[in-house]
């Protein structure tokens, strides 16, 4: 899925593992591991605009 991304752009994974077991530690429901995942669940909970 991630094929076209340049690694540059791509997430370390050692910052989501370590993200991924502070979010258990603290019990978290969810954890969105990159600013692109947090920005399209931020975009989902908003109303869109009439067309």
């Amino acid at each position: 899925m991630a094929v076209g991304v340049p690694a540059e752009q791509k997430t370390d994974p050692a910052d989501v593992a370590a993200q991924l077991l502070r979010g258990i530690e603290n019990g978290l429901p969810e954890i969105l591991a990159d600013e692109t995942t947090r920005n399209i669940k931020q975009s989902l909970s908003t109303t869109p605009n009439p067309a």
